[in-house]
């Protein structure tokens, strides 16, 4: 698929790579190819015990003369942002020059996210992962209540994903997944709140519904 729509664009690839670990414990340096959005994990290699520039360089350089040998056009190569990362990077740019490097943003923008629940946004953050978590923890009782308000008002059952500090992504994820179905959730409080075993963590869903200011 991704073939095809290198072929239908003249688009040029993107080479992603990153060290990953199996569950035997083995080291792999796994590369994947992206294009307008599409993403193929293309290769997993075993990597040995050296990880310095020169041996990340030979690495790369395999994987790439392979996907050009599969008439892959390669038009970036991206790695982590580690000091020996930057020493491949640099001389595979002597190498293949016609080819741009980058390093991931990932871990700037992790820093970043952490940085936001640490502000005055972290109450609301606290909040909506505490309402996430009290959901996903009560799946039998509250999250089925909820499912069923959700698939009466919208059709559908949706899930609720959790926040976590070290993935900026999952921030947004929380939120809309709580957003989007913002009524379903009004109504389960609105039906549940004097159950006495009704969750102090969901009232956050009702905070604003008795003084007439919710907006849906």
């Amino acid at each position: 698929m991704l073939q095809k729509k290198q072929a239908s664009t003249g688009g040029w690839v993107n080479l992603l790579s990153d060290l990953w670990q199996n569950i035997s414990k083995h080291h792999v340096l796994g590369c994947q190819l992206t294009l307008f959005g599409s993403l193929y994990t293309y290769s997993l290699e075993e990597v040995g015990s050296r990880h310095d520039g020169i041996a990340i360089a030979q690495q790369l350089e395999s994987a790439l003369l392979k996907a050009k040998s599969e008439h892959w056009g390669i038009g970036t190569i991206v790695t982590d942002n580690a000091g020996q990362c930057g020493q491949a990077r640099r001389i595979l740019a002597l190498r293949w020059p016609r080819i741009a490097y980058v390093f991931y943003f990932t871990h700037d923008i992790n820093n970043l996210v952490k940085a936001v629940l640490k502000s005055t946004f972290q109450g609301v953050a606290a909040q909506a992962a505490s309402a996430v978590n009290c959901l996903n923890a009560s799946s039998s009782k509250w999250l089925r209540r909820a499912w069923d308000i959700m698939k009466h008002v919208y059709g559908v059952e949706l899930s609720f994903f959790s926040l976590r500090e070290t993935r900026w992504n999952s921030m947004q994820a929380c939120f809309a997944s709580l957003l989007c179905v913002r009524t379903a959730l009004q109504m389960l409080w609105f039906e549940s709140r004097d159950a006495q075993d009704f969750p102090s963590t969901l009232n956050v869903f009702g905070a604003n519904l008795l003084d007439g200011s919710s907006r849906n």
